[in-house]
């Protein structure tokens, strides 16, 4: 399954959340608590009515689960529950193998709407945290007209950013078109257009179907985007 785009990709950009990390069903254990213990009732969408609504933006998240009274103290309440779960959360089964052996060919970085500490926490167990020359989080942020502005997907700079920092860091120089964004959602199938990467792959594994990315992404239009059902036919697709 190896296509001829990825012969001249030299870096490979990452998502966390249903790219490399299984991580959705403690976010659905997460809704369901913080629904309960507010309102004294049940969470009324099972995972797969969840699954099929919920999107990177969690101020959104809270508004289409009728959650929007819990948004002044959601962040902080994130970072409780996953400080004392986030052990709970395993790499898809054979990722930390593909992840070396992508290494070892490529530079490797991650771009997440998710935080560093608890990424590097989980990178750490697997024993993968050195693979990665770049992480860039929600935290990420540029200056603009004298203020800090926040940059997330689909926005291109968070890209752009972590692929020059893995160049300044092995002294290469590294265009976007040499590199490639691999992610689970919408917004990283979008940010890697934005962006101009070389390649966009969508991970069919993750939080939305295959048959999902790949509607969204021939409504782009794009030449340099696959959609892929496993994870495991990235050591195919990279030649790996």
């Amino acid at each position: 399954m190896t296509i001829q785009t990825a012969g001249k990709i030299r870096a490979i950009l990452l998502d966390w959340d249903g790219t490399i990390a299984d991580s959705f069903p403690l976010i659905y254990l997460m809704y369901q608590e913080f629904f309960k213990k507010a309102f004294k009732t049940d969470f009324p969408f099972t995972i797969q009515n969840f699954k099929k609504q919920y999107t990177f933006d969690w101020e959104k998240n809270y508004r289409i689960f009728g959650m929007e009274e819990l948004i002044p103290c959601g962040q902080e309440s994130y970072i409780t529950f996953m400080n004392k779960n986030n052990s709970k959360i395993e790499l898809f089964s054979g990722m930390a193998e593909i992840l070396q052996r992508l290494s070892k060919k490529y530079k490797l970085g991650m771009v997440t709407s998710n935080h560093e500490e608890l990424i590097r926490e989980r990178l750490q167990k697997s024993k993968i945290e050195k693979l990665f020359d770049c992480i860039v989080d929600c935290n990420f942020n540029l200056e603009e007209n004298g203020i800090l502005k926040p940059f997330q997907k689909p926005n291109p700079e968070p890209l752009l950013y972590c692929l020059n920092q893995i160049s300044q860091k092995n002294g290469l120089i590294i265009s976007p078109n040499e590199a490639a964004m691999v992610g689970d959602h919408h917004c990283d199938i979008e940010a890697g257009l934005n962006a101009r990467t070389g390649l966009v792959v969508g991970a069919g594994w993750g939080d939305r179907t295959p048959e999902e990315l790949q509607a969204f992404a021939s409504e782009k239009n794009a030449s340099n985007v696959i959609i892929l059902e496993n994870h495991l036919q990235l050591a195919d697709v990279f030649g790996v």
